[in-house]
């Protein structure tokens, strides 16, 4: 009889978007922009739903834009090779470009 393996816990990052970034994962999936501010190579996300609000919130007082919130499933290696640090006191996360294609948006 084959050993049933135990599922593991699904782990989720989050990201604040405007409906620009939302409008254009619809289109093209989670992707760099060129010219992106220093962040041609990877794409930002928090680690908790809040943080990634509070992130929106922080960028709304600068462009005055509404933004969204969006979960998004990491495979767990990819999880362990990002990069992780804090930002505004905030835990985020660095995911390479290269890595994006492996995300699955929730919502």
């Amino acid at each position: 009889m084959a050993k049933i393996k135990p599922k593991r816990k699904a782990i989720f990052i989050y990201r604040a978007v405007s409906d620009a970034e939302l409008n254009d994962i619809a289109n093209f999936g989670l992707r760099c922009k060129p010219g992106g501010y220093g962040y041609e190579t990877v794409k930002l996300f928090a680690l908790e739903h809040n943080d990634a609000d509070s992130f929106g919130k922080l960028n709304q007082n600068y462009d005055n834009l509404p933004f969204s919130v969006i979960k998004i499933a990491i495979p767990g290696k990819v999880f362990s090779e990002a990069f992780q640090f804090e930002a505004d006191g905030m835990q985020a996360i660095s995911i390479e470009e290269k890595c994006l294609n492996l995300l699955t948006i929730i919502y």
